[in-house]
């Protein structure tokens, strides 16, 4: 058993400063996405082009707030989804002082290798 252990306050206090600079991230990749909200759009639109049945790519809205919907949900993913290294990055440094050396090598070797596919997944 290590001696370096904390007290509850201060993994509460830990948490919390993570989770707050995580939801500052999300909120700014957020507000970057719906600046490019037209385009987010049309890149999701652009699969339907290729079916006969779909005549052009505006999408049809129903309701009169539906289009301000539609854009700050796509928004709201593309944040999150633009933010997830972050993210992840931020959950590996709240658990990793838990860890022993070994787990620790194993994480350190796995987090970029991680980050590297994931930006080849999105690309």
């Amino acid at each position: 058993m290590r001696d370096d252990s904390h007290s509850l306050g201060t993994h509460l206090d830990e948490l919390r400063r993570r989770l707050t600079w995580s939801a500052i991230v999300v909120v700014i990749c957020t507000v970057v996405a719906f600046i490019f909200h037209q385009q987010i759009l049309r890149l999701l639109m652009e699969p339907a082009s290729g079916f006969p049945g779909v005549p052009n790519q505006k999408p049809i809205y129903t309701d009169l707030t539906e289009f301000i919907g539609i854009a700050m949900k796509a928004s709201l993913l593309a944040g999150i989804f633009t933010s997830l290294p972050f993210l992840l990055w931020q959950l590996v440094m709240f658990v990793s002082p838990g860890l022993n050396p070994t787990e620790k090598k194993y994480l350190y070797i796995l987090m970029p290798v991680s980050v590297i596919i994931f930006l080849l997944g999105a690309g």
